[in-house]
């Protein structure tokens, strides 16, 4: 049976959170009644994603703990020196590739729908982008009708249609082709790579075509410093819609 593997990015140190991300990690922190994680993985797990797997580093063992047995937890033992392309290459690394994959940022709350709209999408590569939102920090998107043709962090606002939320589908051999890239950037010494830096190079080959998949006034947050974990709390409020 093909494999569908979605890979949870939770590595980071969560530096900018303050004495909060040095005693949580991000994923672990509550938003709604529920920690991020639980709510990624009951999403992925609604969705029948098979395989699940969770790339921790900083607090590791407290991450491995709260996952149990709905997903594998593993080890980026450089997460303090690299970024989440790393993170991605040791969950792929060394595995069959996946006909379907999935890749979540750890600390991206978000309204399950938001998951299925990109599963149910056929583009080789979708990304959930938010067409409202152009945050300078952001990495931000230009699109051409629903395809995309930059993507940045440096993205100027005025150039930008949208923010990138950091949730990436794809199928077939752009799945296989993602987890090679992750992996063969990462051992030529991009180590400081993120998602969207291997994204910029498909885009310039223009081999692949990769798709916005827009989220419409449906809830996200990423949880990033202490005043994006009050805005996700007030948006999630148990009982909020």
């Amino acid at each position: 049976m093909p494999i569908a593997r979605a890979v949870l990015l939770c590595a980071g140190t969560g530096s900018r959170m303050g004495s909060v991300g040095r005693q949580t990690p991000k994923c672990l922190l509550e938003v709604g009644g529920r920690t991020i994680l639980d709510r990624q993985l009951d999403a992925l797990e609604a969705s029948g994603i098979g395989e699940r797997v969770v790339v921790a580093g900083h607090l590791a063992e407290a991450i491995r703990t709260a996952a149990g047995p709905r997903a594998e937890v593993v080890l980026n033992p450089d997460y303090a020196t690299t970024n989440v392309l790393a993170s991605l290459a040791c969950a792929v690394r060394g595995r069959e590739p996946a006909a379907r994959l999935l890749v979540l940022a750890g600390d991206v709350a978000f309204d399950p729908v938001i998951l299925g709209d990109l599963l149910e999408a056929r583009s080789p590569i979708r990304l959930a982008v938010d067409r409202s939102r152009k945050d300078e920090e952001a990495v931000k998107v230009r699109l051409r009708g629903t395809r995309v043709t930059q993507i940045g962090k440096e993205l100027p606002i005025a150039d930008a249609d949208g923010e990138f939320l950091g949730l990436l589908a794809a199928d077939g051999s752009a799945a296989m082709q993602i987890g090679a890239r992750a992996c063969t950037m990462t051992d030529r010494g991009e180590r400081d790579a993120y998602l969207y830096t291997m994204l910029r190079q498909i885009l310039q080959e223009g081999h692949l075509a990769i798709d916005a998949i827009p989220v419409g006034r449906r809830r996200w947050e990423e949880v990033d410093t202490p005043e994006d974990l009050t805005r996700a709390r007030e948006r999630f409020e148990e009982g909020k819609r």
